[in-house]
């Protein structure tokens, strides 16, 4: 049931993306925490003549993506890619900017919310302006912090209760439920996102009438 979801926003993801840039033939494409390309898997079999990058900082999966013929770039942390100025034609970046935030030795005793969210805006906008540098084009997919069900835990609402207490219930949660994860996001609404890329329009993935997700995207 949860894999027949998940297939059903892919292709709707995937739709919205080839309807924001229906001539991509001959493009460059970054993939922007991409791990190991396995959404540029789907994307390159509509169009297969497209020159694709990874990027990522974890290994083992660009190890797997330079296997399957992409390229790769490592991403060492520093707070500026390492790419020049209008680089590639698209950026596409999912479900990647929400991690952006703090150094992650810090996640689990960082238990200040408003100090969280402050520190984590800022390098999120950081991360944000350095998509709009290297790209002429980007798509940049990220969880509605609104909607219902919280997209790292499969928790309703868990993201608006107070981040002293949201550490505790992971750190209790991860020892037992089926979605384990770190208290590294900071989920963003809409006029957020819209902040950060004010040059994008905004697509909104909606479930059951609700946004489930939000992506901004320039042409």
């Amino acid at each position: 049931m949860l894999q027949k979801i998940r297939e059903h926003f892919l292709k709707k993801r995937l739709n919205k993306f080839f309807n924001a840039f229906p001539n991509m033939d001959g493009k460059s494409i970054l993939d922007l925490g991409g791990y190991d390309g396995w959404y540029m898997d789907f994307i390159k079999r509509a169009c297969p003549n497209l020159k694709i990058t990874i990027a990522d900082h974890d290994k083992n999966g660009l190890d797997i993506a330079r296997k399957k013929g992409y390229d790769i770039v490592l991403l060492d942390g520093a707070k500026k890619l390492p790419f020049e100025n209008n680089q590639f034609d698209i950026v596409f970046c999912n479900s990647v900017i929400e991690h952006v935030t703090t150094p992650k030795d810090e996640i689990w005793n960082l238990t200040s919310g408003i100090e969280f969210k402050k520190r984590s805006f800022i390098i999120q906008k950081h991360f944000a302006n350095e998509i709009m540098r290297i790209s002429k084009s980007y798509f940049v997919q990220t969880p509605n912090k609104k909607f219902f069900l919280e997209h790292h835990t499969w928790l309703p609402f868990i993201q608006f209760i107070p981040r002293k207490t949201l550490v505790k219930v992971l750190r209790f949660t991860n020892k037992f439920w089926i979605k384990k994860t770190a208290p590294d996001w900071n989920l963003l609404t809409g006029v957020e996102i819209q902040e950060m890329f004010s040059d994008a329009k905004i697509l909104k993935e909606k479930f059951i009438f609700m946004n489930k997700s939000l992506i901004a995207y320039r042409k």
